[in-house]
């Protein structure tokens, strides 16, 4: 990856638990990451400005008008953005997928090399 400004992640519906997971494993596949939080419509909006990726859990967790990640997804893409679901189900993935979501993966595949090429291929030009 190239050197310049941090990448800033936003981890948007997910526990404080997955959150620090997911944080590690982003760290890890892209250096220098500013990985942030969104649990609110309010903080999301706030954090999607500049954000190089949303990385959206499959039910959101925190305060949404809107609980499924799918239209947080839609939404992102809509705005020229660019966003992943994360769901331990295919089936919810090529959803997103389909909807001009990235490819993602499951919490159960954190630790895979897999993973960590999606995550540097999700903010590569």
């Amino acid at each position: 990856m190239s050197q310049g400004a941090p990448k800033k992640i936003v981890l948007v519906g997910h526990c404080v638990p997955d959150s620090f997971m997911l944080k590690g494993v982003i760290e890890r596949a892209i250096a220098g990451a500013a990985v942030v939080r969104a649990n609110t419509d309010a903080e999301l909006a706030r954090e999607s400005d500049g954000a190089a990726l949303l990385v959206v859990n499959r039910v959101l967790d925190g305060e949404f008008a809107d609980t499924a990640g799918l239209s947080v997804v839609k939404a992102a893409v809509a705005r020229g953005g660019r966003a992943m679901l994360i769901s331990n189900f295919p089936e919810s993935r090529a959803e997103a997928e389909a909807a001009g979501g990235l490819p993602s993966f499951g919490k159960k595949d954190l630790g895979a090399e897999e993973t960590l090429r999606r995550l540097r291929a999700a903010v590569e030009p």
